[in-house]
């Protein structure tokens, strides 16, 4: 088991990213058609995308920390920051997919296409160096970190007149 985790590890992070994406984009597809369709929420669409994109968003999460990343920070931290990622990319693409079909009269299929590349592109930005990197964690830091000085910042000024820079 060892091997194959350290094996799977080796491939790179943006070939991982894809496949699990493929996954969790076909998960999500039959989780919301099951929804949709299926079940109880036939009347109610919006109930069911936003349940969708709940449990969705909370597995893509999971699969994204254990398959992709393989983060060992904070959980909560790093799920409210994949929310606001995945938040971000779905207001991205609606506002593309208006614009290139409504303004500038694209199909909607093909405008569908060009604004799901872009989407991935920048969810897998966003991801990567925002909802999974501790380095750039500003609001929630990990406790494995403390709050140490960098040691690039300029030498604070001593009070006493003996010992300041002149």
């Amino acid at each position: 088991m060892n091997n194959f985790i350290n094996t799977y590890f080796k491939i790179p992070l943006l070939i991982r990213y894809t496949l699990i994406t493929l996954i969790n984009s076909l998960l999500a597809y039959l989780f919301y058609v099951s929804l949709f369709f299926g079940m109880y929420f036939r009347n109610y669409y919006y109930f069911a995308v936003i349940f969708n994109f709940l449990i969705i968003t909370s597995f893509s999460y999971c699969t994204m920390r254990l398959f992709v990343f393989n983060t060992k920070t904070s959980p909560l931290p790093e799920y409210l920051k994949t929310v606001a990622v995945f938040l971000g990319a779905f207001f991205i693409n609606a506002l593309f997919v208006s614009f290139l079909s409504g303004f500038l009269g694209i199909n909607l299929k093909t405008s569908s296409f060009i604004c799901l590349i872009i989407v991935v592109v920048l969810t897998y930005l966003g991801l990567k160096n925002y909802a999974f990197n501790a380095k750039v964690d500003y609001f929630f830091r990990p406790s494995s970190q403390s709050a140490k000085p960098s040691k690039y910042r300029a030498p604070l000024k001593s009070k006493n007149k003996r010992y300041s820079s002149r």
